[in-house]
């Protein structure tokens, strides 16, 4: 049998064979399509891991939280805390980062909130709050009260001490001089007779 003739009978099996492979490899590759739709086919999980720090005297308020996978960027937006008060437009960070620096408009309770998102939309959101607060007002102390100067009170000489003044002495009393009486001389009475001179001693 010639070469020929050889060729033509394997050529149907040959086209067979091709046909086959072909088929495998459409298989293949929409597996493989289909792997990488499901994979975007819903939106990233919700992040975790959020940290909010505020430094006081600053609107600036930084951010981070954890990687999530599936992510193609993430969605951060804010609001002033409490009921009726609508989130802003926000705004979306690169694909890599994971943290983020935002501004807010006043001092306050703020409410932030972050999503990751991908082709499919963003996956639920992960919310915190954050206390903007003012610079502390500096405190002056006041300036000390001055030390009154206290005058050294003058020393009093010391005085010397005084004689005691003596006492008068009494004068003695002089005793009363009793003048001798003169003594009297016993007169004698002679009795005379008549004619008689009376004598006196």
């Amino acid at each position: 049998m010639s070469r020929h003739a050889r060729f033509l009978r394997l050529r149907p099996v040959l086209a067979l064979l091709l046909a086959l492979a072909a088929v495998v490899l459409s298989l293949t590759w929409i597996g493989v399509s289909t792997a990488g739709a499901s994979d975007e086919a819903k939106p990233p999980a919700k992040p975790t891991g959020l940290q909010i720090d505020a430094t006081p005297g600053s609107l600036d308020v930084s951010l981070d939280w954890d990687d999530v996978d599936g992510a193609n960027n993430y969605w951060v937006r804010w609001r002033v805390n409490g009921p009726g008060n609508k989130l802003n437009d926000g705004l979306l960070p690169l694909p890599t980062a994971s943290d983020a620096t935002i501004t807010v408009a006043d001092y306050g309770q703020w409410r932030i909130r972050v999503q990751a998102c991908n082709n499919s939309g963003c996956g639920e959101p992960l919310a915190g709050n954050v206390d903007v607060q003012p610079a502390p007002e500096a405190t002056t102390e006041p300036p000390p009260e001055p030390t009154p100067e206290t005058t050294p009170e003058p020393t009093a000489a010391p005085t010397p001490p005084s004689d005691p003044t003596p006492e008068p002495t009494p004068a003695p009393t002089p005793e009363p001089t009793t003048t001798p009486k003169p003594e009297t001389t016993p007169t004698k009475t002679t009795q005379t007779t008549p004619g008689q001179t009376t004598e006196k001693e």
